[in-house]
């Protein structure tokens, strides 16, 4: 009689302890913020998205005058508000329209803000983040167009900058 080896290489039936063991390593951690919050995972998709976050940590331990010109430190709760727009703007795009945001280079202001800085082509656009939290962050490309240029409620923004970095987006590859 001849005998039939198993085959090792036919896939199992996938068990629940297996299936929540992949969903525990496919699933990214939390970003954990200085203040002791955390902000829940990014899809993988936006993964370099995380990586430009953790690294522009540096930026809230930069004092005064880091620039050697008198600009303002940044701080921590001014990072954090950045992040926090950064991650909702990034999140909303990616769950509303499948659309992977890059990353925008994070950087210190002199005033103790914060600009994200995206360049798409011959496109900048930028989002300042203000130090003093009773003002709006704002908006703007260079080169300067008017029609992309204003303020928004951070609490509130979602569609309307939304539709100016897709816009901005559609604009610079149009030409």
């Amino acid at each position: 009689a001849k005998i039939e080896k198993p085959n090792r290489l036919l896939p199992r039936e996938a068990s629940p302890a297996d299936e929540e063991f992949m969903l525990a390593i496919d699933q990214p951690p939390p970003i954990a913020l200085p203040d002791g919050t955390h902000l829940s995972p990014l899809p993988r998709a936006l993964y370099r998205l995380r990586n430009e976050i953790e690294s522009s940590q540096y930026i809230y331990e930069l004092n005064d005058d880091w620039d050697q010109e008198g600009s303002k430190g940044v701080s921590q709760l001014t990072w954090i508000r950045a992040i926090r727009v950064l991650v909702r703007l990034a999140r909303e795009l990616y769950d509303k329209y499948e659309h992977v945001l890059e990353p925008p280079q994070i950087a210190p202001y002199p005033d103790g803000g914060i600009t994200l800085y995206w360049r798409k082509d011959r496109l900048n656009i930028l989002v300042h983040i203000p130090s003093n939290e009773t003002e709006y962050p704002t908006y703007s490309t260079l080169p300067s167009d008017p029609a992309f240029q204003g303020r928004f409620d951070e609490q509130e923004f979602s569609y309307f900058l939304f539709a100016f970095i897709l816009r901005c987006y559609e604009h610079s590859t149009s030409e």
